[in-house]
C-alpha cells in the first residue's frame, strides 16, 4: 500500500511534461515552478478527505510541503544570477534542516515530487554541477564525511581505521545515497564497513571504535541497518538465559497476530524468531540443553518445551496463540526457575567466528555480486509537516496505528486524538501489543500518552494489568500520571473504589513505585470519603503482611499520628502487623519530631509484657482467621501461646476472648485442633486442659454450644420475621427495611466479647434454605431475575447467614463443600483460600458492606457464576444446605474422636455421613 500510494507523486514527478530545462532564464524558472503547481492542482483532486494510514499520510505531508516550496521559490522568479543563488541558498538550508533523517531527506528519498523539484531549480541555477555536487547542495548542512579505510602500518600489515575528513563532491561519487547515514554535520558510509568483514579482528575493532567514539553514529546505524546490527550483535557475546529467550519467543508470537503455525500461515515475526530460537538451543551445552528441552507448565498434561517447539509450532493448522500461552506457563512454573535462570556460558572464541561467518553471509551478495539486503528507508514525517493534517486521521486497525507510532516524532504523539486510538487499546494485552513493535524512547512517550488520554486508565483492574506487564520504567512513568486520580478528591470520584482494589494496587508496588505514589495517596487518606481504605484493620492486615516496614516508612509520621491518637487507636495497628520488627518502625515513625508537628509520642517498651500480648493475639487471629501453617509456625516455637487470652476479632466482626487451646472447637476447625494437640501435651498442665476441652465438647453436644441458651432460637424468629415481611413488602423501601432488620439482628453479635462456647449457627443456613424452597411462590415463584422478593431472601437472608460462618466454614463454602466432603474421605487437608474456587477474583472475606457477600450475592445452588453488578445467588456450587449438613457433622464426629483416642494417635478417624 505504502509503494502504491507513495509512487504516485515520484511517477508524476518524472514525466515527460516535467523535462528539466536546459537554461536558466526567468522564463526557464517559471516554466519549473508553473508545471509543479500544476501537478499540486490535479493532486489536490485526488488526496483522500480523510487519512485511513500513514502512506496516505506520508503523501499528504510531501504534498503540503511541495506547496509551501513554491510558495517560497515563486519569490525568487523575477531574479537572476548572483542574486537567484543568493535568495536560493536559505530556501535549501530551511529545507535541509526540517527534512534531515525523514522521509524527505535527499539521501532518504532523492525522487519524491519536493526533492524532484529542488534538483530541477538547482540544476538551473548551478548548471555546472555533477550529480554528487548537486546532493550537496540539497545537504548544505553535511560538512564531513567519517568512513572505513584501510592503512598501512609501518610494518607493512593491512589494517582498518575510522576517517573523518572534509566532504567533497568527489567523495560521493562511489557512494549511493541510501548507503548513507546522516548524523548532525556528519555523513557516515555504512558500505565502507563492508571490507571490514572479510576479517574477524578488523570487525571488533571498528564496532567498538564506532560505539565508543561514534555512538550517535552507532545508534543510527543500528537502528537502519539491521543487517550490521546482526553482526554486530554478534561481536558483544551476550548470550541469554533460557528465561530471557524464552520470554522473547513468548512475546514474539504472542504479538506476531499469527493464529496458526507452519511454514504456510505463520506470521513473519514468529516465523523469525522460532528459527533464532532453534539456534540458540542448540548453541546450549548438552545437559542445559536437555534441561531446557524437558521445562514444563505445572498440572497434570501440560506440554513441554520439546512438544512445543518441535512439534506444535511445526504443524500447520496449530495454534500459535495456544503455544504462547504454554510457553508463559513455563516461565510461571516455580519449579522450572533453575534451570530457566541457569546463564550459559559466553561463547568461545571458535563459536564467535563461526557465528560470525554466518552473520556476513548477506555481504557476500548474489552470484552476480549485488548485496541481498538494501538499507531501509526512513518514513518518518517532519512534525511541522504532519500538525496540519491530524484532524483528517482515521485509524483502521491496530497495525496501523503501529505504523504511525514507529513513523512520527516523540513529540507528536501527545497530539495523536484519543477517539481514534481507544478503540485499538481495550485492555493490557493490547497495549503490549502496541509497544513491543515500538523503540524505548517510543515506547515511554507512548506508555505516558496512554495513561493521560486513553479510556484503559480510566479503570483500576485495566490499570493494574497494565502495570503487572509493564518494566519498571514503564511503570513508573504511567503512576507518575496516574497517582492523582488514585482516590476520591473532592467531588471527584478516584479510581480506586474499594478495599480489595486499594491493597491489591499498592500490593504490586516496590519501594520506589510507593514513595513515588504515598505522598499524594497521603494527603488523599485523610479525607473523610477516604479514610476507610486503612481504616479497616482486616484490609491493613492483608496490605502490611508482605511489606509492613516500607508502608509503614512511606506514610510517614505526620500521616499516622493523624490516625493513631491514643493508645487504644495504638493497639489496634500494633497486633495487626506481621511482625515485631514492623512494630518497631511504626513506634520510631509516631516518634519522630518535624517543625511542622512535633512529637508528642513516648514510644511503649516492647518488653516481656508487651510481647506476650502481641505474640498471643497474633496466635488466636490466626487460629480465628484460618491461617494453620502460619500458627503451628508459632506453637511449634512456643507453645505456651496455646494458654493466651486475647481478645480478637473474625471476618465478621465478632470479639472473641477465649483460651487459645479452645477456639478450634468453638469456630469448629478440626484441623486446627488436631494441629494443637502435640503441644497441648508439651504443657505442664496438659491433663487438666484435655479435661477441660472434654467438658467444653460435652457442654456443647448437651447444649447446642451458645453462651446465650436462646441463641438459636432467637435467629429463627428473625429468620422467620424476614420472610413474614417480604411478603408483606410492596415497595422496594418495605424490602431494604426487612434486609436491614435481619442483619442487624445477626450483627447484634460483634456488639459483644464472646467468653464460651460456639461462634456461628450453622444450622439458620439449612433453616433459611428451607424457608426458601418453602416460599418461593409466596414470594413471587418467578424467575429470581423477576421476583424482587425471592431475591431478598436469597441475598439477604442467605448471603448474610453465610456472611456470619466462622473462617473455616467459609473456607469450605468458597472452595466447594462437595469438595471438602470428598477431602475428607480422602483424609486430605482444608484449602484455606479465601477466593471462590469457581470464580476467580471474588472473595469471601473481608467483607464488604454494600457490594460483598449479603448485599449483591449469596453462595448456594442456583447459579455458578457471580453478577456483581446486581442480584444473583451464584458463586459457589450446588446442593449447598445438604451439603453443609453433612459437613457440620463430619466436624463433630473429628472433635469426637480427637477427645477420645489415646495420647499418641498415629492418624485421625472422620465419619461422613
Amino acid at each position: 500500500m505504502f509503494g502504491a500510494r507513495n509512487n504516485t507523486l515520484e511517477e508524476k514527478s518524472t514525466h515527460t511534461h516535467l523535462a528539466v530545462a536546459n537554461n536558466s532564464s526567468p522564463a526557464a524558472f517559471s516554466e519549473v515552478l508553473k508545471r509543479y503547481t500544476e501537478l499540486t492542482q490535479a493532486i489536490n483532486l485526488e488526496h483522500p478527505g480523510e487519512i485511513r494510514d500513514y502512506p496516505s499520510l506520508l503523501n499528504l505531508a510531501i504534498h503540503h510541503y511541495l506547496q509551501t516550496l513554491l510558495a517560497r521559490l515563486a519569490e525568487l522568479g523575477k531574479l537572476e544570477g548572483n542574486a537567484l543563488e543568493v535568495a536560493f541558498n536559505p530556501i535549501l538550508e530551511a529545507q535541509w534542516r526540517l527534512t534531515q533523517g525523514s522521509a524527505l531527506d535527499i539521501f532518504n528519498n532523492p525522487d519524491n515530487v519536493a526533492n524532484s523539484c529542488l534538483k530541477e531549480i538547482a540544476k538551473l541555477i548551478y548548471p555546472g554541477l555533477t550529480e554528487e555536487g548537486l546532493l550537496l547542495k540539497l545537504a548544505p548542512g553535511i560538512k564531513k564525511i567519517t568512513q572505513a579505510v584501510y592503512v598501512n602500518p609501518a610494518q607493512g600489515k593491512m589494517d582498518f581505521e575510522l576517517k573523518t575528513e572534509a566532504i567533497h563532491p568527489e567523495t560521493l561519487e562511489e557512494i549511493p545515497p541510501d548507503d548513507c547515514i546522516v548524523v548532525n554535520d556528519t555523513l557516515f558510509s555504512a558500505s565502507s564497513l563492508f571490507a571490514c568483514f572479510n576479517k574477524f579482528d578488523f570487525t571488533k575493532k571498528m564496532r567498538r571504535e564506532l560505539e565508543q567514539k561514534y555512538p550517535e553514529i552507532y545508534a543510527e546505524l543500528i537502528e537502519k541497518r539491521d543487517d550490521i546490527g546482526r553482526v554486530f550483535e554478534v561481536l558483544k557475546q551476550e548470550r541469554p538465559s533460557p528465561r530471557e529467550a524464552i520470554t522473547r519467543l513468548m512475546n514474539a508470537l504472542k504479538y506476531s497476530r499469527s493464529r496458526f503455525s507452519g511454514e504456510a500461515k505463520a506470521a513473519p515475526l514468529a516465523e523469525y524468531e522460532l528459527a533464532g530460537f532453534r539456534k540458540y538451543l542448540n548453541s546450549l551445552e548438552s545437559n542445559l540443553q536437555k534441561q531446557v528441552y524437558q521445562l514444563t507448565c505445572s498440572g497434570a498434561g501440560s506440554k513441554s518445551l520439546e512438544t512445543i517447539i518441535k512439534t506444535d509450532l511445526v504443524k500447520e493448522g496449530d495454534c500459535v496463540e495456544t503455544a504462547a500461552g504454554n510457553l508463559s506457563g513455563i516461565l510461571e512454573n516455580v519449579e522450572n526457575t533453575p534451570t530457566l535462570d541457569a546463564r550459559p556460558p559466553q561463547p568461545s572464541p571458535e563459536e564467535l567466528r563461526k557465528s560470525f561467518k554466518e552473520a556476513i553471509k548477506p555481504f557476500k551478495g548474489n552470484e552476480k555480486g549485488e548485496y541481498l539486503y538494501p538499507a531501509k528507508k526512513s518514513f518518518k514525517i517532519p512534525t511541522e509537516l504532519t500538525d496540519p493534517l491530524l484532524k483528517n486521521i482515521k485509524i483502521q486497525d491496530a497495525t496501523h496505528l503501529i505504523v504511525f507510532l514507529q513513523n512520527l516524532d516523540v513529540d507528536y504523539l501527545k497530539k495523536l486524538p484519543p477517539d481514534e486510538v481507544n478503540p485499538f487499546i481495550r485492555d493490557a494485552e493490547e497495549l503490549q501489543y502496541v509497544l513491543f513493535h515500538l523503540d524505548p524512547l517510543k515506547q515511554k512517550a507512548f506508555c505516558r500518552y496512554a495513561a493521560q488520554n486513553l479510556k484503559l486508565f480510566f479503570s483500576i483492574k485495566n490499570s493494574v494489568d497494565v502495570l503487572k506487564n509493564a518494566n519498571s520504567e514503564q511503570r513508573l512513568l504511567i503512576l507518575d500520571i496516574l497517582k492523582d486520580r488514585l482516590l476520591s478528591k473532592g467531588n471527584q470520584a478516584g479510581l480506586i473504589q474499594d478495599n480489595w482494589a486499594f491493597n491489591q494496587f499498592l500490593g504490586l508496588l516496590d519501594e520506589r513505585e510507593l514513595n513515588l505514589v504515598l505522598p499524594t495517596l497521603r494527603e488523599l487518606l485523610l479525607a473523610p470519603e477516604n479514610q476507610h481504605f486503612l481504616g479497616r484493620w482486616e484490609f491493613r492486615r492483608l496490605l502490611f503482611k508482605e511489606k509492613a516496614t516500607v508502608y509503614l516508612t512511606a506514610l510517614g509520621p505526620l500521616y499516622l499520628r493523624s490516625v493513631i491518637r491514643n493508645a487504644e487507636d495504638l493497639w489496634e495497628w500494633e497486633r495487626n502487623l506481621p511482625s515485631l520488627a514492623a512494630v518497631q518502625v511504626l513506634h520510631e515513625q509516631l516518634g519522630q519530631r518535624s517543625n511542622a508537628q512535633p512529637s508528642l509520642f513516648q514510644a511503649p517498651q516492647i518488653d516481656e509484657a508487651f510481647i506476650k500480648r502481641y505474640e498471643g493475639h497474633k496466635y488466636s487471629q490466626h487460629l480465628v482467621l484460618g491461617e494453620p501453617l502460619e500458627a503451628k509456625e508459632m506453637v511449634a516455637a512456643n507453645p505456651n501461646l496455646l494458654l493466651a487470652e486475647e481478645e480478637v476479632i473474625d471476618y465478621f466482626g465478632r470479639h472473641i476472648k477465649q483460651p487459645a487451646y479452645e477456639l478450634p472447637r468453638c469456630i469448629e476447625d478440626e484441623e486446627m485442633a488436631e494441629m494443637q494437640e502435640p503441644y497441648i501435651d508439651q504443657l505442664e498442665n496438659s491433663r487438666e486442659i484435655k479435661e477441660k476441652l472434654e467438658a467444653l465438647e460435652r457442654w456443647i453436644e448437651s447444649t447446642g454450644g451458645f453462651e446465650d441458651p436462646q441463641r438459636e432460637t432467637k435467629d429463627k424468629v428473625a429468620l422467620i420475621n424476614l420472610v413474614e415481611a417480604l411478603k408483606k413488602a410492596e415497595t422496594p423501601e418495605a424490602l431494604k427495611l426487612a434486609e436491614d432488620e435481619f442483619r442487624t439482628h445477626l450483627k447484634s453479635q460483634t456488639g459483644v466479647i464472646i467468653r464460651k462456647g460456639k461462634h456461628c449457627n450453622t444450622k439458620l443456613l439449612d433453616q433459611a434454605s428451607a424457608l426458601y424452597d418453602d416460599e418461593y411462590q409466596a414470594l413471587g415463584g418467578r424467575d429470581y431475575n423477576t421476583s424482587p422478593k425471592n431475591d431478598s431472601l436469597w441475598v439477604c437472608g442467605i448471603g448474610t447467614i453465610q456472611s456470619s460462618f466462622t473462617t473455616c466454614y467459609a473456607q469450605a463454602l468458597g472452595q466447594s463443600l462437595y469438595d471438602r466432603l470428598e477431602e475428607l474421605k480422602e483424609n486430605k487437608p482444608q484449602s484455606r483460600s479465601l477466593e471462590f474456587r469457581y470464580d476467580r477474583g471474588v472473595f469471601l472475606f473481608p467483607l464488604v458492606p454494600g457490594i460483598g457477600l449479603g448485599y449483591k450475592y449469596a453462595s448456594g445452588s442456583v447459579a455458578t457464576r457471580a453478577r456483581m453488578g446486581g442480584l444473583q445467588r451464584g458463586l459457589g456450587e450446588l446442593g449447598a444446605s445438604s451439603l453443609l449438613d453433612r459437613l457440620c457433622q463430619a466436624k463433630t464426629s473429628a472433635f469426637r474422636a480427637l477427645r477420645r483416642r489415646p495420647d499418641n494417635p498415629s492418624k485421625r478417624g472422620c465419619s461422613i455421613m
